[in-house]
């Protein structure tokens, strides 16, 4: 039974803002998971269902008709129910933003599997919708801590190994060639394997382990975000997260976003109505999720101090041992002349485990070379994983892509900082997370633009833009 397009893509734009309103929870209560709150006269550990949703100011529940997704927000006027303090504007944003995502996701897939059974992409589309709502949590967090939670792309790598189990899906990284490329695939997984064993058993040093606070601290970074962080009297004693003013301004836009896209699916073609829409739907996210109370300018200043901290040279020099253990295994795997076996799912397991690799260890480098040349920490630990997991759903071409793009959106955003004399610290993750997404819905459009337009005419090369072993 075949489904009208408008009936979905509604069902799918309705499903992303509900879940936009759940990440709004996530975001803010995962950096302080576990820590004891008092809530109501009981008290117990912050969950993400623990306390229940409330006002920050008179703590009283929020009432299911004003906890709708968006409207709730429109009706109420931008204020809570009870005490008419302001709302952030922040909600409403980040679940708009993530439901435009999630409708331009499924609109991209639409176009592409058309001429396929619905049921066959269903298992790539739920990676692609679960990739985007857990990467942009990561992106949010990172912008109001400047950490990144290692669960959140965990929970994205193993869900694309998982997907590779089951053979290939449309959009979906793969690999179909079966030499020395497939083989140093799986010798660098091997060889991470074998040095994650080395860490754990103490056969590997780790990197900033003298300090559990020191940025970069592989050891602290495993406690996601948390031991150290204290929450006196509970959530309700902070202030709402991204209290920064423009709120007009901002649901403006979110407005006019919504509009533009929903003309977008009017008069353009399918394809054009998918970017149109996911530009739109990133615009809005990162508006509701970057500007950040004046509180950020502190933070931003913490954030310089730790990355001149002593001995940086020193200790990023263990990261280069753990680093070159899988280089190893990719060398000696490629060169030995042994045959893959023709399992079905292989070449997608393949792929999936490309990017993973591409993703990863591109910024792992960056971020070792950066650091032995200038003397300070050149990014956050945070940003490897998150990479690594980007290329994991994305594919090795698409990482490398994202690579490379997200450092123009993030020039953009730090000269409107500096125009407007905020703080000029940026955390990464929201970059590349906001370029990780593009490439998942444009990145084949760009690289054939780029090899075919920007560089010279090559005769009878029309498809460069492949991956080595895709097809």
């Amino acid at each position: 039974m075949e489904f009208p397009f408008w009936l979905l893509a509604t069902f799918l734009f309705l499903l992303g803002c509900c879940i936009g309103s759940f990440l709004n929870v996530v975001i803010w209560r995962l950096p302080h998971y576990g820590l004891p709150v008092t809530f109501l006269d009981k008290t117990g550990p912050l969950t993400l269902n623990f306390p229940p949703s409330h006002c920050p100011h008179c703590q009283m529940p929020i009432q299911v008709r004003h906890n709708i997704p968006v409207i709730g927000y429109l009706l109420l006027r931008g204020r809570c129910g009870h005490c008419r303090e302001p709302v952030s504007a922040r909600y409403p944003l980040v679940e708009l933003g993530t439901g435009l995502i999630f409708l331009a996701i499924f609109a991209q897939q639409y176009t592409t599997s058309a001429h396929a059974p619905m049921w066959l992409g269903v298992p790539g589309l739920v990676l692609k919708e679960c990739f985007a709502a857990v990467m942009l949590a990561t992106a949010a967090i990172d912008a109001d801590t400047f950490q990144i939670p290692l669960i959140l792309p965990q929970m994205v790598m193993a869900l694309a190994i998982a997907v590779g189990f089951l053979g290939r899906q449309p959009g979906l990284p793969h690999l179909a060639d079966s030499g020395w490329v497939a083989r140093a695939i799986w010798g660098g997984t091997l060889g991470l394997l074998a040095a994650f064993a080395g860490l754990k058993f103490g056969l590997l040093p780790r990197s900033f382990n003298e300090s559990p606070g020191d940025i970069g601290d592989t050891a602290a970074a495993a406690d996601a975000l948390g031991a150290s962080k204290h929450l006196p009297g509970g959530p309700s004693a902070i202030s709402p997260p991204n209290a920064a003013g423009g709120i007009a301004g901002r649901l403006i836009f979110g407005g006019m976003a919504a509009v533009v896209s929903a003309a977008a699916f009017t008069f353009a073609h399918l394809a054009t109505a998918a970017i149109t829409t996911l530009l739109a739907g990133l615009l809005v996210f990162l508006l509701g999720v970057l500007p950040q109370p004046d509180a950020s300018i502190e933070l931003s200043q913490e954030v310089m101090d730790e990355t001149r901290e002593p001995n940086i040279r020193r200790e990023v020099s263990k990261e280069l041992l753990f680093f070159l253990i899988p280089c190893a295994g990719a060398v000696v795997a490629a060169s030995l002349p042994i045959p893959l076996p023709h399992w079905f799912f292989l070449p997608s397991l393949t792929g999936v485990l490309a990017g993973l690799l591409a993703g990863g260890g591109l910024i792992w480098i960056t971020r070792i070379l950066g650091s032995l040349a200038l003397g300070k920490l050149a990014m956050g630990l945070g940003d490897v994983p998150l990479m690594a997991a980007i290329g994991a759903v994305v594919g090795a071409a698409h990482a490398v892509l994202a690579f490379f793009l997200a450092p123009f959106a993030a020039l953009l955003w730090a000269v409107f900082l500096m125009i407007r004399r905020r703080p000029n610290v940026l955390p990464y993750g929201p970059w590349l997370v906001a370029a990780g997404i593009i490439v998942l819905l444009a990145g084949r459009p760009i690289l054939h633009l780029y090899f075919n337009a920007v560089l010279p005419p090559r005769p009878h090369h029309t498809h460069v833009y492949h991956w080595p072993g895709e097809r």
